[in-house]
């Protein structure tokens, strides 16, 4: 069995205003009506922040650098932003 190992609280400060964005924004994508276009972004854009995230939390799980903070409360709406950037100009 896996012991289960408790992270800093200050990760879980910074994961709640991601969470309610990404929330919002699948919400958006499930209601939009472009074929799932936008539903697939939206998730495409999740897994990879999660990928990030859980990279940066397994590393320092219990004393985060300010940095490590600054990647998981924004590093969602720069992957999102960076990946609209890059559709866009592939239109």
């Amino acid at each position: 069995m896996i012991p289960a190992r408790e992270i800093s609280p200050a990760y879980k400060r910074s994961l709640w205003p991601t969470i309610g964005v990404q929330l919002v924004l699948l919400l958006v994508g499930m209601l939009a009506t472009d074929c799932g276009e936008w539903a697939r972004t939206v998730l495409l854009t999740v897994v990879a922040f999660w990928i990030m995230a859980l990279i940066v939390i397994v590393r320092r799980p219990h004393n985060p650098t300010a940095i490590d903070l600054m990647v998981i409360r924004y590093g969602y709406p720069a992957i999102f932003s960076l990946l609209l950037f890059w559709a866009l100009m592939r239109i």
